[in-house]
Order: structure tokens, then sequence, then C-alpha cells
């Protein structure tokens, strides 16, 4: 798929990124997708390890396994 980019906003937003990789416009244009990739990954990994730690600060230090009881109490109403 062909994708033809151009514009005034597009330059604008270009510049700053070119000029400090020293790179052109068109370049810099060119590897952004891949940035914004793996900006998102990373930040996913980032969160799932902290949502993991939170997980494991709750369970403390013993922490039980989960028991046929555990599990149906998830579905009782309080």
């Amino acid at each position: 798929m062909a994708l033809f980019v151009k514009g005034p906003k597009v330059d604008t937003l270009a510049q700053e990124p070119a000029s400090l990789e020293r790179a052109t416009g068109t370049e810099t244009v060119r590897q952004a997708p891949g940035g914004a990739l793996e900006c998102e990954t990373d930040d996913l990994v980032t969160r799932s390890i902290e949502f993991a730690g939170r997980l494991r600060e709750q369970a403390g230090p013993n922490p039980q396994p989960i028991d046929q009881a555990f599990l149906d109490g998830l579905y009782e109403d309080p």
C-alpha cells in the first residue's frame, strides 16, 4: 500500500525530530510508526509488570492457593 503524506502540518511535525536526529523529514516520518509501536509495547510491558507486582503485594508474604470455596465466594452476593 502506497501512502503519500505531504502538507504544512506534516512538515512542521517532522522538523524538530529531524533536526535532533540530523535526518531528513521524510526519514523522520518513515521511522515514526515504528517508534510509536515500540513506545506502546514498552508501556504495555511496564503496566503488566506493575500490575503483577501489585497482585503479589496483595497476596502477602504467604499466599494461599486458590480453592473452590474461594472461587465460589467470588460469585456470591455481598
